[in-house]
């Protein structure tokens, strides 16, 4: 509330009386972080009752464990210090000067091998189980995305990403395995060898039975789509209607009814499917 300097009439110079007050604007302000030392303490006690003959009884409250052993990073701090490194990149000497700013004692080096020590403790083995529950579904997606490490025209790196069915999956997981090259090997190292189930996935040719003949490589009607599509644009104007126009139009048939579908289990949707979707796959 900002208050008149004086209450005192500007004409009469007597008291004036306070009617009330309206709301001029409103802005948003940003409170400076504030950093501070939290001290841990467990409290013993004693029982009187069992304490007989010079046996005591004690009991002690248990303090949460630490993140890392004898380090006074907490979670917040280093949650704080990942998210400004790898969601808006900002390098760690650079958040050094950040953090020494609100008074913490530490340095870039320090950042680093603490963001390390929380991976290799935390979050591998999550990533390991993570994993293993992926290769536990009957089907899963996959893909693989171009990501720049380097801002170099001649080196590119890939994102492989796997992640579990929306629908009918025991668990939805996204997993999301880095590697410089879009080797179809890769796939051995995100799934195994020996994967049995189906791969929804692109026409990639590292995608291969010959690779990996205990897998079952599903097709994606979205990116088959896409190369009729291809097609069509590549035709005169003048052409009034093609094969690959009569296939996008059967494609944009079975995307709209499986939209229609209604179904609780997965066997519902398969009897679905087969009434409704396989005749214009026939057809396609």
């Amino acid at each position: 509330v900002v208050s008149l300097k004086t209450t005192t009439c500007p004409d009469c110079q007597h008291e004036m009386a306070h009617i009330g007050k309206r709301l001029a604007r409103r802005e948003a302000r940003l409170k400076e972080p504030e950093l501070y030392c939290a001290n841990l303490y467990e409290e013993s006690y004693k029982c009187n009752q069992c304490s007989k003959d010079g046996n005591d009884k004690f009991v002690t409250s248990k303090v949460p464990m630490a993140l890392l052993p004898h380090s006074y990073f907490s979670s917040n701090i280093l949650a704080t210090i990942a998210n400004l490194r790898f969601n808006l990149a900002l390098p760690f000497y650079r958040q050094e000067k950040l953090v020494q700013a609100i008074g913490l004692p530490t340095n870039a080096k320090q950042m680093a091998l603490n963001i390390i020590k929380i991976s290799q403790t935390y979050l591998e083995p999550l990533y390991n189980y993570l994993s293993n529950l992926m290769k536990q579904e009957s089907v899963i997606h996959m893909d693989e995305t171009p990501f720049k490490v380097i801002d170099n025209s001649k080196t590119q790196s890939y994102f492989w990403v796997t992640r579990t069915t929306k629908e009918f999956s025991n668990h939805q997981i996204v997993a999301f395995h880095y590697a410089n090259t879009r080797s179809g090997k890769i796939i051995s190292k995100v799934i195994g060898g020996d994967y049995p189930g189906i791969i929804m996935c692109d026409g990639y040719k590292g995608y291969s039975n010959q690779l990996y003949p205990q897998a079952r490589f599903g097709s994606c009607l979205v990116h088959i789509r896409r190369e009729f599509i291809k097609l069509v644009k590549a035709l005169p104007k003048t052409v009034k209607s093609s094969k690959a126009q009569y296939a996008i139009k059967i494609l944009s048939q079975v995307f709209h009814t499986e939209n229609q579908l209604c179904y609780r289990t997965a066997n519902e949707k398969l009897e679905q499917r087969q009434i409704h979707i396989k005749p214009l796959m026939d057809k396609f």
